[in-house]
């Protein structure tokens, strides 16, 4: 669950601040000029939280804890923000 306390966030939301800016940053993005970041940029970014997570401490266990991780705000990211996209899309465009 990412709902952690304000306190606990202050820690991280400058780093993570910092890696979002550097990725809209990135090289412009097709005729339009418009700044996008590429999607192996994310994933390079994400990977290589979790590699080095799990290189620390390389058990079962800590790469298990991972994947449970990545799985959860996958669904969360999907749930609360993808799911509204599309629930909105459909109110545009029509259901099926």
């Amino acid at each position: 669950m990412p709902y952690i306390k304000t306190e606990q966030r202050a820690h991280f939301d400058p780093l993570i601040e910092d890696i979002v800016d550097t990725l809209l940053r990135a090289i412009p993005y097709s005729a339009t000029n418009e700044f996008d970041y590429d999607d192996g940029e994310l994933n390079y970014v994400i990977s290589s939280i979790v590699w080095k997570l799990f290189d620390d401490k390389q058990s079962y266990k800590n790469g298990s804890r991972i994947v449970a991780a990545l799985e959860c705000a996958k669904q969360e990211f999907y749930r609360r923000k993808l799911s509204e996209l599309e629930n909105k899309k459909i109110k545009e465009n029509g259901d099926l």
